[in-house]
């Protein structure tokens, strides 16, 4: 026999009293458990209501008296007993309550029992044999119980965050589409109301084959700075980009501007990531996030390694009137300029090349030519040509701006 046997014999009509005393007093044991809970935590029942704390003291009470049973028997608690306790530890998610302030809680709930045994045992011999055979299957209930109660917490806090997550796309995607819903669901997108002002930011990964987690990084950094910069927010991974959708009612366009460049520095300087973002200007409420998404989508195709978040109003004045032109206005537009789009077509790109270089060299030949590392007389032959296949004339600078005007509205 070993020498734990043998103390728990010679203890055992002491353990048998101790364990007995104790669980007739089950209910007042389970309140000073709550009580010294919420002495030594006081965050984890602030703003709990009647009915939490009833639930937290059912819990205590069901837990003292599993814990005295096991103890007297000497063993560990089985799973099937424990199902009590890994379905409060499922209601604790609901109920708001941080998974370490739960096992804090456990801890002090499961010392306030072993000093009630303690006190019970007294300071006898026969007292302190049966204390101390209590200890080991005590100890290990908290260590079995506890491991119960995370697992329990952790599998339905990731149930409700796939399903929040799934919420959350389905109404991005509402929104995108122009239809905005009566109300938004506190855990989908907290703060956020129709009426509330916002800003639609864009993001994406560049480079080559970037990691499959990246977007999701992204993701969480857009989140996290938009948590600091005090605007509620949606966050959504869609496809091959990031849209956030950031309420600006308790700060400013210009402060989430700066936390998603603050988030950006983080992906790039400490991740190793290549990320660009488009940024909106600020919508009236939730019905103008399909147009604020077309406005960042439109600054992120123009966001580059020197500006790698872009807002639309950084833009320049031309390049900010062809992104922010009516779907109507681009149609007369492109319809137009659909002489010089074919030609570009046909030739791979080298009209529209030809043109933007034209424009940024200030219509100096030389230099466009070095641009494009060609010939001079290249350049002069295509300028030709475009006038001749448009009937506009690119040397004309009022010409080469509508040519470029088509050339950049059909890049999007």
């Amino acid at each position: 026999m070993t020498g734990q046997t043998v103390v728990r014999d010679a203890a055992s009509a002491e353990i048998d009293r101790i364990v007995d005393a104790l669980s007739a007093h089950r209910t007042e044991l389970a309140t000073a458990m709550v009580r010294n809970i919420q002495a030594e935590i006081p965050a984890y029942l602030r703003n709990a209501d009647a009915a939490t704390l009833a639930d937290v003291h059912a819990h205590c009470e069901a837990h003292a008296g599993l814990i005295l049973t096991v103890s007297r028997e000497n063993r560990e608690p089985l799973r099937g007993e424990l199902g009590f306790a890994r379905a409060a530890g499922a209601r604790r998610v609901e109920q708001g309550i941080p998974i370490d302030g739960l096992l804090a809680a456990f801890r002090v709930g499961h010392r306030t029992v072993w000093d009630a045994i303690l006190a019970e045992a007294g300071d006898t011999p026969a007292g302190r044999d049966a204390a101390i055979a209590l200890a080991r299957p005590a100890m290990e209930y908290i260590d079995t119980a506890s491991t119960q109660v995370a697992e329990a917490y952790t599998k339905e806090l990731a149930k409700r965050e796939a399903a929040a997550d799934r919420e959350r796309r389905d109404l991005i995607e509402s929104l995108l589409a122009g239809r905005v819903p009566k109300s938004v669901p506190p855990r989908v997108a907290p703060g956020l109301d129709q009426e509330a002002s916002v800003v639609v930011a864009v993001a994406t990964l560049t480079g080559h084959r970037p990691p499959a987690s990246g977007l999701s990084q992204v993701a969480a950094a857009m989140s996290q700075q938009a948590a600091a910069a005090r605007g509620a927010a949606l966050v959504v991974e869609r496809q091959h980009q990031v849209v956030a959708v950031v309420g600006t009612s308790r700060t400013s366009h210009a402060d989430v501007l700066e936390r998603l460049r603050s988030a950006w520095r983080g992906l790039t300087e400490g991740e190793g990531l290549q990320v660009r973002m488009g940024v909106g200007t600020e919508c009236a409420g939730l019905a103008g996030v399909a147009h604020g998404f077309t406005e960042a989508v439109r600054a992120l195709e123009r966001a580059s390694a020197e500006m790698p978040v872009l807002a639309l109003q950084e833009m320049p004045a031309f390049d900010y009137l062809v992104a922010s032109a009516e779907p109507a206005t681009r149609e007369v537009v492109l319809s137009k300029g659909r002489a010089l789009l074919d030609a570009d077509q046909r030739e791979g790109g080298a009209v529209s090349a030809t043109l933007l270089a034209y424009l940024d060299c200030d219509l100096n030949v030389k230099r466009t030519a070095e641009q494009l590392v060609v010939h001079p007389n290249t350049v002069r032959y295509r300028l030709r040509r475009i006038a001749e296949l448009t009937g506009t004339d690119p040397r004309r600078f009022a010409d080469l701006l509508e040519l470029v005007t088509v050339v950049r509205m059909a890049r999007g």
